[in-house]
């Protein structure tokens, strides 16, 4: 009974785990999307940076500060599908753990 139990814990957990890399692909996807067009004078110094000195380092990153805190509606919503999707993941990842664990001490060692 207990191997039943686990079997399907576990496949619902990586059934979630699935949908959860599938949903986080979507945001990544929207971000681009949404920078490029938004933002098309940055082109590929943006997303591939040179760097020749921490100026340009800092820069880079004032800028995606700027971008990702900005009062724009689109990317409020994809920080916030962002942030669910990292919740999601992150308890999916302590519950397997706790499931695990329990599964560890309530059954016996089978030597």
């Amino acid at each position: 009974m207990v191997d039943v139990i686990v079997q399907i814990t576990g496949l619902v957990v990586l059934t979630v785990a699935v949908l959860n890399l599938a949903q986080g692909a979507l945001v990544a996807a929207r971000l681009v999307a949404h920078v490029t067009r938004r933002y098309p004078h940055l082109r590929l110094d943006l997303w591939f940076p040179r760097w020749e000195e921490v100026r340009d380092a800092h820069v880079w990153l004032a800028t995606w500060r700027g971008i990702l805190r900005s009062g724009d509606p689109t990317m409020a919503a994809i920080r916030t599908d962002g942030r669910i999707v990292i919740a999601r993941h992150v308890q999916l990842m302590l519950s397997s753990q706790a499931w695990v664990m329990v599964v560890a001490t309530m059954v016996p060692r089978l030597s």
